[in-house]
């Protein structure tokens, strides 16, 4: 069965408020999911154990899996009223549950792909599994390919 690439922010970003350099952006990134995507996601994907969504946001994408039954440890950097705000990701050592799910932001500078390094270094250590949630222009990147082939 082909599993679906799911990302999110990135490791070594430095967080910061809206970027003058980029004023179309939507202040730390915060472009919430819609169900339609946790849904299809779950539609072909099941995980076994608590999942850690670490850019929650809104409680968009936790809310969703948490409906499908699922145990979900929600944390962002910013608080936005759900889950627990303040926590940085990136710079976390310690997996908060054994599985990652979430959109991460994209931003500048490789943050979606610190957010994907780090994620899969925590699943690594729980044996877990990883999905983000990316567009896909985050996919065509050349660069990218052989580290989804490395690890789908």
């Amino acid at each position: 069965m082909s599993t679906p690439i799911l990302l999110k922010r990135s490791e070594n970003a430095k967080v910061s408020a809206p970027n003058n350099r980029y004023p179309k952006r939507a202040a730390f990134e915060f472009y919430p999911t819609p169900p339609e995507a946790t849904r299809a996601l779950l539609s072909v994907e099941s995980f076994q154990g608590d999942i850690w969504e670490p850019a929650c946001g809104d409680g968009a994408i936790s809310k969703v899996l948490e409906a499908a039954g699922y145990q979900v440890v929600s944390t962002d950097l910013i608080d936005r009223g759900y889950g627990a705000g303040g926590h940085n990701f990136l710079k976390s050592e310690t997996p908060l549950a054994k599985n990652i799910i979430t959109n991460p932001p994209y931003g500048t500078h490789g943050l979606g792909d610190a957010f994907v390094r780090r994620a899969l270094i925590h699943a690594r250590k729980t044996g877990g599994s990883v999905a983000m949630l990316l567009n896909l222009r985050s996919l065509c990147h050349p660069d990218r390919t052989p580290r989804f082939q490395r690890c789908p």
